[in-house]
């Protein structure tokens, strides 16, 4: 795929703009210490999960057949997106992942905002050649595409899950 060298540098500016811009908000997050502790455990997790899957990679690139049918940077991703999945739906399950005064919702929106732009992309892709293989090899575009869209949309289910957990908590105290 041949993408306009502007179009990389303004989506790169609007990333950095966005990464300013999260770290200098002034309503920081606040985590009471039973978060704090299970976030710690949930980056516990994911970083082992990276580790195991970092040994798994690199056995795998040893292995020709693996690397003539699977592209490196796709295998990366998933092991990267499998860290991530691994550390979000602990923390979302045990109320650790938004801050004391922060609105889930909100992050539904991003998850299906990302969704949606995987989504099109795959679709694209598919529209363009019937096939999700790149000349044969599963690449990043599109099936790591596909794989972050099915991550966002595991994180977008457990949040709604656990949202409405908590709401049927929440009514049987009341009643």
């Amino acid at each position: 795929m041949n993408t306009h060298p502007f179009v990389i540098i303004g989506a790169v500016l609007v990333l950095v703009a966005f990464v300013i811009w999260a770290c200098l908000r002034k309503e920081s997050k606040q985590f009471d210490e039973r978060q704090l502790l299970k976030r710690a455990n949930a980056f516990r997790f994911g970083f082992f999960c990276m580790l195991g899957g970092n040994a798994v990679l690199m056995i795998l690139l040893t292995w020709r057949q693996w690397t003539d049918r699977v592209e490196t940077l796709f295998t990366l991703i998933a092991v990267f997106m499998t860290a991530f999945l691994v550390f979000a739906v602990y923390c979302i399950l045990n109320d650790a992942f938004f801050g004391n005064k922060e609105n889930p919702k909100g992050y539904i929106g991003i998850c299906f905002a990302v969704i949606f732009l995987q989504v099109m992309t795959v679709v694209s892709f598919w529209g363009k050649h019937k096939t999700l293989l790149d000349n044969g090899k599963v690449t990043m575009t599109p099936c790591g595409n596909a794989l972050i869209g099915v991550t966002f949309l595991i994180i977008a289910i457990t949040i709604i899950v656990k949202l409405a957990i908590n709401r049927k908590e929440r009514d049987d105290e009341e009643s």
